[in-house]
């Protein structure tokens, strides 16, 4: 290997490292080592960002010439650019400038973490790679709510820092919500492990980290949380009929389901009715459409949904954040923004599915079968938290999603 050769490895490796060190810091945030400076809070997570971005950019423009757009998921990555790009105009009608370039500021960190992600992973050993990383961000966030249960400490992060003990975790999140949406779409990981890794000690891991994660969504309070793990196990007894192609399973479960849902409605309905301030959270939906109406169609801008919320509300509301991501893009981004987005949604969860049924490798099942579970659950648990936006995991499922639908095509063309 020539020396040119040699030095263009070497700066691919300090940025492969970057990009690793990124994806884990971004999991802990604002939760490890802080320092505030002011209008803002710099933490690992940001610094390694802020380093990455100028290589990555560098290297996409001048290296690559761009040709990740010239892979199976460019339409994917045309939409998040539009979106971005759509969020930058809608400044030109914002009422609140503040409100929505901060807004534009976290889409843009979560869209390029997207681009990082379908960059950087290229092949089965990157993917894997991800993928143990995401699971030991998983079970270690795990062992920091139990031993938040435990002694009633927290973080820094926390919402309840400054409180006398308190036994609701909240791990490296601000609330609890956060935190239990985080383990809602991160449980389908350990689900993976369970079965498909070939070591007893993954899965028993796997086991321990549904049991436990699981028993703190139940102290989180957070039904929307506990949704979508309902719903993440329905759809892999989904897969598992249809793949076996037992599909007179089918016939035998919905029914079941829905015999049980109308025999305990008095109980759920109750449930909900003390778990979730229900009433105030369809207000704010029914604000949003009106807000999406006043504005037609076009959305009243990024960030700005708050900023309607108090001076132009319709029904009387008691908090501000809309707390529903669907309805949150609905409101602030517009139908074309939000229809988009609902296409890149379920086209990605179709085409996993479609590799799910056709493939025999088992490396290729786990990551189905992981994407599919979390981006179902993704349906029901991002309506919980009162911002979902700067949820920086959320942004990585969608990246391990594409760059496995990018490994999958570019395999195939390899195979002929």
């Amino acid at each position: 290997m020539d020396s040119n050769a040699l030095r263009v490895s070497n700066f691919y490796r300090i940025e492969k490292i970057l990009f690793y060190l990124v994806v884990i810091t971004g999991f802990f945030g604002v939760a490890l080592f802080p320092l505030d400076i002011g209008p803002f809070k710099l933490f690992p997570y940001r610094i390694l960002f802020v380093l990455l971005l100028p290589l990555f950019v560098i290297r996409l423009l001048i290296k690559e010439k761009l040709n990740i757009f010239n892979s199976s998921i460019k339409w994917y990555l045309i939409f998040l650019i539009f979106w971005l790009g759509y969020s930058i105009i809608s400044l030109a009608w914002t009422m609140s400038k503040t409100d929505a370039v901060k807004d534009i500021v976290f889409l843009f960190m979560g869209i390029t973490l997207i681009f990082f992600i379908c960059f950087y992973t290229r092949n089965e050993k990157d993917l894997i790679n991800i993928y143990y990383l995401c699971c030991v961000a998983f079970v270690s966030l795990i062992c920091i709510g139990i031993w938040e249960v435990i002694t009633g400490k927290h973080l820094s992060s926390s919402l309840f820092y400054t409180y006398p003990p308190f036994f609701i975790p909240t791990g490296t999140f601000y609330n609890q919500n956060d935190y239990a949406t985080f383990l809602a779409l991160y449980i389908p990981f350990a689900i993976g492990l369970i079965f498909y890794s070939r070591k007893l000690a993954l899965k028993i891991i796997g086991v321990l980290s549904i049991i436990a994660s699981v028993y703190l969504i139940i102290l989180t309070h957070c039904i929307s949380g506990l949704l979508a793990v309902i719903l993440e196990v329905l759809a892999l007894i989904v897969l598992y009929i249809i793949k076996e192609r037992k599909s007179y399973w089918l016939a035998i479960l919905i029914p079941a389901v829905c015999i049980v849902i109308v025999w305990q409605y008095p109980f759920i309905h109750q449930y909900i009715q003390q778990m979730a301030s229900v009433g105030e959270r369809i207000n704010l939906i029914r604000n949003g459409i009106h807000f999406l109406c006043c504005t037609f169609g076009f959305g009243v801008g990024a960030g700005n949904i708050e900023y309607w919320m108090v001076n132009y509300p319709m029904y009387d509301v008691k908090v501000l954040n809309i707390h529903n991501w669907w309805a949150e893009i609905l409101a602030e981004y517009g139908i074309f923004v939000f229809a988009g987005y609902v296409l890149f949604y379920f086209d990605i969860i179709y085409q996993l599915i479609k590799t799910y049924l056709s493939t025999t490798s088992c490396f290729m099942k786990l990551l189905c079968t992981t994407l599919i579970l979390s981006l179902c659950g993704f349906f029901v648990a991002c309506i919980g938290p009162s911002s979902f936006l700067n949820i920086t995991a959320q942004w990585y499922i969608f990246g391990i999603a594409l760059a496995f639908l990018k490994h999958i095509t570019s395999t195939e063309e390899q195979n002929g």
